[in-house]
């Protein structure tokens, strides 16, 4: 049998189809990764997939006929991930995966349908986005004062930029004169460490404006990070924001630990990651009266929905101060 299936995925390798009754899930996804979802995915996504199939999709259902692939063993997929103790929106993905490749296989033949369409994902229920409130994100600015990596604190509290966004600036990317900066890149995680990459999503290539509190504390970081070049024997890299101590990517997970000890001792709940950094820039400006699509081009949202979905939880303000600014205006008329 062992015989069997390399001679098959020889033969796949080579070009040559494998008949339908002999193609399993495992082989398929295989060429499906590299033939498909390679060319039109963006790299983190794709390497996210690639791990989806990887690490949960081929040591379950690998060995089974594609064409012989049933509802009931997708929901017994998911449910044995769920009792494993696989977060839900861990689940949702491995379905969106499967679904988008099995439509893939219906549409060239291989399979009469997609039966990932017959299965209900699980529900991930929609929670509150973790985000300072104004005292907590002024005990948080006055703890990491004097840290090395203040500003890139001040640029996410700012600006909302997502971690891999955050490490990725290049100083060309970012303009003092005018107080602006532009996402191009964000880091992402590969093998053996990370590197710089396109941003995921068209909408997350933009253009952020920065209040006075980040630009100040870009332009002093500079001049730091310019006093360690002159000090340093090697510098990796003179086009990065934010580096280590010898010009190298800061590593996100490095970065993470270190918001975790400051966040701590500012006295922050333990749940608060980098991006509830994002989460308050949104908030905050959204309290302020900042409009929802100005904030969702300044966050990077692929869509308002999006934006509107995840800070409903403000909305009501906005509604309340709608509604008293209408009542003023009409009463003064009469």
């Amino acid at each position: 049998m062992a015989q069997k299936l390399n001679r098959a995925l020889g033969d796949q390798e080579r070009g040559t189809p494998l008949p339908p009754e002999q193609l399993t899930v495992e082989a398929f996804l295989t060429d499906w990764l590299a033939s498909s979802a390679k060319g039109r995915l963006a790299e983190s996504t794709y390497h996210g997939y690639e791990t989806i199939v990887k690490s949960h999709i081929v040591p379950t259902i690998g060995k089974v006929r594609l064409a012989k692939l049933t509802p009931a063993q997708l929901q017994r997929l998911y449910r044995d991930k769920l009792d494993a103790g696989l977060a839900p929106v861990t689940v949702v993905r491995i379905h969106k995966v499967l679904s988008s490749a099995l439509s893939e296989a219906e549409r060239h033949g291989r399979v009469s349908r997609n039966v990932a369409k017959l299965v209900q994902a699980p529900r991930i229920e929609s929670s509150k986005a973790l985000a300072f409130s104004v005292d907590q994100a002024k005990a948080f600015m006055e703890q990491v004062a004097g840290d090395r990596m203040y500003a890139a604190y001040m640029v996410a509290l700012a600006a909302g930029l997502r971690r891999g966004e955050l490490l990725a600036l290049e100083w060309e990317d970012v303009d003092l004169v005018n107080s602006s900066l532009a996402v191009r890149h964000s880091l992402m995680k590969v093998a053996g460490g990370w590197r710089s990459s396109d941003p995921k999503t068209r909408g997350s290539r933009r253009v952020v404006k920065l209040p006075a509190f980040a630009v100040e504390a870009l332009k002093a970081h500079r001049t730091a990070q310019l006093e360690e070049r002159l000090a340093s024997p090697v510098w990796e890299d003179p086009n990065l924001v934010f580096t280590t101590s010898i010009g190298t990517l800061v590593d996100g997970r490095n970065f993470l630990r270190q918001f975790k000890a400051h966040a701590k001792a500012a006295g922050m709940p333990a749940t608060f990651t980098i991006h509830s950094l994002r989460h308050s820039a949104a908030t905050l400006m959204l309290a302020l009266g900042v409009q929802p699509k100005v904030v969702q081009e300044m966050l990077g949202h692929s869509r308002i929905a999006v934006t509107m979905d995840l800070y409903s939880h403000v909305l009501p303000h906005l509604q309340d101060e709608a509604a008293a600014k209408m009542g003023a205006l009409l009463a003064s008329a009469n």
